[in-house]
């Protein structure tokens, strides 16, 4: 790229970068390619990051954005975990390449997926049983229950409250467990 190629996007990869992108510099520009070809989505995007930590965690307009199949950012965040950036990532994959990205969708909903936690150690989720795609979050309070698993299922499931399903690093974008006073990752105060 050019150097004022390079610096006209230089905005989108550290927001990337701000909502948990956490990949080389040469997957970041990877990344920063895959969304420039949803200049809508990089609005959103651009907006969301400016915000404070307060700020993402209340509902915004920027995640509500409609993307194919019912899906929005803001679901692939609750019902998938994604963080900000993976949410916005698979948003522009959906536009982009909706047959492909909803079976992987698919798969990620009958098997879950694994996170990184707080604290360093991995977890199994799973989307919510009988939640379908892009089908709105539970009521504010009710718990679900994701299971952590490890390969001998020593650790007991994680039950955690709807409303805080989606919090996240407002310093860098990593997920973080309701209660948690710290992120494990950066050190920056949370919640």
């Amino acid at each position: 790229m050019r150097p004022e190629q390079v610096q006209a996007l230089q905005p989108v990869a550290d927001a990337l970068v701000k909502l948990g992108y956490d990949g080389a510099p040469e997957e970041v520009w990877d990344a920063v390619l895959r969304m420039v070809w949803i200049p809508e989505l990089v609005t959103d995007m651009l907006a969301f990051a400016a915000l404070s930590a307060d700020q993402r965690h209340t509902a915004q307009p920027m995640l509500q954005r409609p993307l194919p199949e019912g899906f929005t950012v803001a679901s692939l965040i609750a019902d998938y975990a994604f963080n900000g950036a993976g949410a916005f990532l698979m948003g522009a994959a959906l536009v982009s390449h909706t047959a492909e990205t909803l079976e992987m969708l698919r798969i990620i909903r009958e098997n879950g997926r694994g996170i990184r936690t707080p604290d360093g150690a991995y977890a199994h989720i799973r989307v919510p049983a009988g939640m379908p795609a892009g089908a709105p979050a539970p009521p504010a309070g009710e718990d679900i229950v994701l299971p952590a698993t490890n390969e001998d299922e020593s650790e007991a499931p994680v039950a955690v409250a709807a409303a805080h399903r989606a919090a996240f690093c407002g310093r860098c974008g990593t997920p973080v467990a309701p209660g948690t006073r710290f992120c494990g990752k950066c050190g920056a105060p949370v919640g």
